[in-house]
């Protein structure tokens, strides 16, 4: 069946004007990095124009392949979780068991999550016909086996991830699945008790385990919230929401927390300052969206993804419980920072752009077969700059045992090659000006403690400024770098013991004794062996005072 007339379809509109408000936005308030971090977009709306058209020559067939990809690519994750679990493959982070190809458990989980939704629906509704041709047959049976085993899987790893963010997203496409099956429905009419027991669970145990984490997690969408108003919703540009956040929490706890010659003055019950931390990323894409490129882009986000989500449930897909899913596990984690999931939220809106099973438009293949080929040529363009960095991270973190081991003349010459490609990375930043300071070359390293600050306003950058300044004679700068350097992050010593030095360098014995007493009764979040010696090696410079 062909259609006559119909050019473009609204998801194309609504996907293509997303795209444009992102580079208005960029053109507005961002800077290099902005467009560096950018150029991977091109590569996304290629691969968006590049799937809609090979669903535009054959709906039916490529939602069938699209669907099978999404289920292997999550038994081969699985199946990586489950050898790093019994110790036959390296966990990509030290601190965790199981992370799979992702470098944290949290991410991890919510893909697992989103690839047994996917395979409970394909299950639990669009499974059930296995009557006609052989192939057909043979298909339905081949998908009904992968989709046991990934579902299988999936659920055997979830709690592995301790993802309480997944957990919700499950429950959130059981919702879907009672709405929109007649046969649940009626389930549900007869047995109302058993989902008011697991909503109640799943309330506990996300409330209840790791309940500091889940205080943390709502003060930063406070600050998240205060930091879009604080910008006048016009959005801070690209890669810049770690500096906008850290600013906005500084200027939160200066006007909770009081410094006076030395002496701190804050409310000892206030849970924000032992809440607050410095996040890289919002836990909430929505927010970090609004944050970086304005609410009208956040807004127009959230309709491409409602769109989607309407065409796909329109259409029966099995994908509409992957994206319910994703749109709820994105409330609380970072899940459009991760390759992963930008490559799945690209399968979501082009497989859900398409709401007749079958239809082909003449108008629309061409249209996006034309897209397609002017987006990979602006692609092919941006490819060599992405290889660039990306082998220069790829060195970097090769070379990163030179500052770990102290040889920081050998990490300067290593950092200062990598520069031209990873004067974007906060972290590359970071390491570099430390060296540059340990090897007394003051100016340069300022200098780039203040570029690194153009990205993140970070706990660390203001405590190696502060050293920096004093070494430059410029005590009352230090100063405020060290406080500065609190109000990022007001439950953690070190900043203070960095004041009291200062003031013990500079003989301001009243400011050093208050500043020491002050260290005495400050409860940080944790006490550790590291606040213990830091409370000691205070105690040890008050011993030659008096």
């Amino acid at each position: 069946m062909k259609e006559r007339g119909k050019y473009i379809a609204f998801m194309d509109l609504l996907v293509t004007t997303l795209f444009a408000s992102m580079y208005i936005g960029n053109r507005m308030h961002g800077d290099d990095v902005s467009w560096i971090l950018f150029d991977s977009m091109y590569i996304l709306l290629a691969g968006y124009f590049l799937l809609r058209f090979l669903l535009c020559l054959n709906n039916r067939i490529f939602n069938y392949l699209t669907l099978f990809t999404v289920q292997i690519w999550a038994i081969i994750e699985g199946i990586k979780g489950v050898m790093q679990i019994i110790g036959m493959l390296p966990s990509n982070n030290e601190l965790f068991v199981c992370t799979g190809s992702f470098n944290n458990p949290g991410p991890y989980g919510g893909f697992l999550a989103l690839a047994a939704s996917v395979s409970f629906a394909v299950i639990a509704c669009y499974g059930r016909d296995s009557l006609g041709q052989w192939y057909k047959v043979l298909y339905f049976r081949i998908q009904r086996i992968v989709s046991y085993s990934c579902l299988l899987l999936c659920l055997i790893l979830i709690p592995s991830t301790q993802s309480r963010a997944a957990l919700v997203a499950l429950a959130a496409c059981a919702v879907l699945y009672v709405c929109i099956d007649v046969r649940a429905r009626s389930f549900i009419r007869k047995y109302w008790f058993l989902p008011v027991i697991v909503i109640a669970l799943v309330v506990i145990m996300v409330t209840m385990f790791k309940k500091q984490s889940a205080g943390g997690r709502l003060f930063i969408s406070r600050m998240n919230c205060r930091t879009m108003l604080d910008n006048g919703l016009r959005g801070v540009g690209g890669g810049h929401y770690p500096e906008a956040y850290g600013k906005t929490q500084i200027a939160y706890f200066r006007d909770r927390i009081s410094f006076a010659d030395g002496t701190l003055t804050y409310d000892a019950a206030d849970k924000d300052r032992l809440r607050a931390d410095n996040p890289n990323a919002a836990f909430n894409d929505y927010l970090q969206m609004g944050i970086e490129y304005g609410l009208w882009t956040m807004l127009l986000f959230v309709a491409v993804i409602l769109a989607a989500l309407c065409n796909l449930v329109f259409t029966r897909s099995p994908l509409s419980y992957g994206l319910v899913a994703m749109l709820v596990f994105a409330l609380f984690s970072y899940p459009l920072s991760l390759w992963q999931f930008r490559i799945m939220s690209v399968v979501f809106m082009a497989s859900g752009s398409v709401r007749d099973v079958g239809g082909r438009s003449i108008g629309r293949v061409v249209f996006t077969l034309v897209m397609t080929l002017v987006m990979l040529l602006v692609s092919f363009t941006k490819a060599d700059g992405l290889m660039k960095r990306h082998n220069a991270e790829k060195q970097w973190e090769e070379e990163r045992f030179f500052f770990s081991s102290g040889d920081y003349e050998s990490y300067e010459y290593c950092c200062s090659q990598l520069y031209p490609e990873m004067k974007h990375n906060y972290p590359f930043l970071y390491e570099y000006a430390y060296s540059l300071f340990m090897n007394g070359k003051l100016s340069k390293s300022e200098d780039n403690v203040e570029q690194a600050m153009r990205l993140c306003c970070n706990s660390l950058l203001f405590n190696l400024l502060g050293d920096i300044h004093k070494a430059q004679e410029r005590p009352d700068e230090a100063e405020q770098d060290y406080m500065n350097a609190f109000y990022v992050l007001p439950d953690r010593l070190y900043p203070l013991s960095r004041l009291a030095r200062l003031y013990y360098d500079n003989g301001d014995t009243i400011k050093f004794r208050n500043i020491v007493d002050c260290i005495k009764r400050f409860r940080p979040r944790v006490e550790s062996a590291s606040t213990r010696q830091i409370r000691a090696e205070v105690d040890e410079l008050a011993a030659g005072i008096e």
